[in-house]
C-alpha cells in the first residue's frame, strides 16, 4: 500500500528546515504560492523566504504575479528574502520597492562609484558605493 505523504514532509524533503511550518504558511496566504516553492528552496534560507514571501502577498497579493511574469525580479527578490529579515520587512512594509530590485545597477538613483581607501567587504579595485554627497556610506574604513 502506497504511504501518503502530508505536506509538511514534502516541504521538509523539499529543503525547509521546519516542514510544518511552510505547510501552515502556504495553506494561510491570501494568495497561491505553491509554484514559487521550487524557486524558494534555492536560497539561503527558504523558511526565512517563505514566511517574508507570505506577508508580503497578504500585503499586496499583486507583489506576487509581478514575481511569476519577472523571473529577474523573482530571482532577486527571493534571494534577498533569504538573507534578511530587514529587508524583508522593509519590502513588506513598501512593497512598491520590488521593482528596484530588477534594475541592474542596485547602488539606485542619485548614487555614484567612487574610488577611495579599502572599505570592509568592498570589492578589490578600491570602489564603493557613495551617496549623493559623495561621502562614502559605509563606516568601516581599512588601510588600502
Amino acid at each position: 500500500m502506497p504511504r501518503i505523504e502530508s505536506t509538511a514532509a514534502r516541504l521538509a524533503k523539499l529543503g525547509f528546515a521546519d516542514g510544518a511550518t511552510a505547510a501552515r504558511l502556504v495553506q494561510q496566504a491570501p494568495a497561491e504560492l505553491a509554484d514559487l516553492l521550487e524557486a524558494l528552496v534555492r536560497v539561503a534560507d527558504p523558511d526565512l523566504a517563505l514566511a517574508s514571501l507570505a506577508r508580503l502577498a497578504e500585503r499586496d497579493p499583486g507583489a506576487l504575479a509581478r514575481l511569476r511574469d519577472d523571473a529577474r525580479l523573482r530571482e532577486r527578490v527571493l534571494a534577498v528574502l533569504g538573507v534578511s529579515a530587514a529587508l524583508g520587512d522593509h519590502l513588506v512594509r513598501h512593497p512598491g520597492h520590488l521593482g528596484l530590485l530588477a534594475e541592474p545597477r542596485l547602488a539606485g538613483r542619485g548614487t555614484r562609484v567612487v574610488r577611495g581607501p579599502r572599505v570592509a567587504g568592498e570589492r578589490e579595485g578600491g570602489e564603493h558605493v557613495a551617496h549623493p554627497g559623495g561621502q562614502p556610506r559605509p563606516a568601516a574604513v581599512v588601510g588600502t
